[in-house]
């Protein structure tokens, strides 16, 4: 049974990678920056784990996060991010 009006599963991923290149451009963007998780609070979780598991390693230690209960909570995001 299909749902009137309801999103197809195929544009739901589609929306959701946009999600996940939006944020990898902003990272990219602003790598160095102090101020990167302020860049992206507004983004889910989930999301910027997404884009975390996208970079490379390179990136992923160019990354300078001040240490904040915010990164705190992303870091151990990125530990296990299957358990989502």
């Amino acid at each position: 049974m299909k749902l009137k009006g309801a999103i197809p599963m195929e544009e739901i991923k589609s929306i959701e990678h946009n999600y996940v290149q939006e944020i990898l451009s902003v990272i990219r963007e602003h790598i160095t920056d102090s101020n990167l998780p302020d860049l992206l609070s507004d983004y889910h979780d989930n999301d910027i784990a997404g884009a975390f598991e996208e970079l490379t390693p390179e990136e992923s230690s160019a990354i300078q996060l001040p240490f904040t209960s915010y990164t705190a909570n992303l870091a151990n995001l990125l530990q296990s991010p299957h358990q989502m």
